[in-house]
């Protein structure tokens, strides 16, 4: 797995505390079309409610996309028995993912930057 935890945001206000959300994926660090990445995730302590529906949101190439016909991204992580998950497959124009958590109160926007792969 490979993690990621750099980048800028705009827009959102970031509500996690100090202590920041991680993200390992897999994959071959860099995307290719077609990719499905695996984005294993994890909140910071005590930062969602128990039981709190959680999503991953966010765009491609900086959100600066030239293909503005593609909606971001908004996708439920799935949860099993050790980690929070969720798999997103590639377009064929992207070269880099731009993340974030929320449970739709709070946001986990990494500290004030967004996650970002790769």
């Amino acid at each position: 797995r490979m993690t990621s935890d750099i980048g800028l945001s705009d827009g959102l206000q970031d509500t996690a505390p100090a202590a920041r959300g991680h993200i390992e994926y897999e994959g071959k660090g860099s995307l290719e079309v077609g990719d499905a990445v695996k984005i294993f995730y994890t909140p910071p302590k005590d930062f969602f409610r128990d039981g709190a529906q959680i999503i991953c949101a966010g765009g491609y190439d900086g959100w600066s996309s030239e293909n503005f016909d593609i909606p971001p991204l908004r996708l439920p992580v799935m949860r099993d028995r050790e980690s929070l998950y969720v798999t997103i497959t590639i377009p064929n124009f992207a070269r880099a993912l731009n993340l974030f958590f929320s449970d739709g109160i709070k946001y986990d926007l990494n500290g004030g930057a967004l996650y970002h792969i790769p």
